[in-house]
């Protein structure tokens, strides 16, 4: 599955999807995450596996997990605003 569809199947949005995945550093997880890349080196595809979804059910179903905390700290990462 794409990774824009994450969310998506998770029951969240797409910025809360992507803000699990880095979270979880799931794309540290070669059973879950793949990434296709063109001779150059540039990426072509990157997808999530089932196992991608249960690491992400699992991480919803946690307590101690704060998604709208994490989805701030994420999308504070990635703002170019200082």
């Amino acid at each position: 599955m794409k990774l824009s569809n994450f969310g998506d199947k998770l029951g969240v949005t797409r910025q809360q999807g992507y803000a699990i995945i880095w979270d979880t550093n799931m794309k540290d997880d070669d059973r879950a995450y793949f990434c296709k890349k063109n001779a150059s080196g540039s990426v072509v595809y990157q997808g999530l596996s089932a196992r991608a979804l249960e690491l992400g059910r699992s991480w919803l179903a946690d307590s101690s997990n704060d998604l709208v905390d994490v989805t701030v700290r994420y999308n504070r990462r990635n703002s170019t605003a200082s």
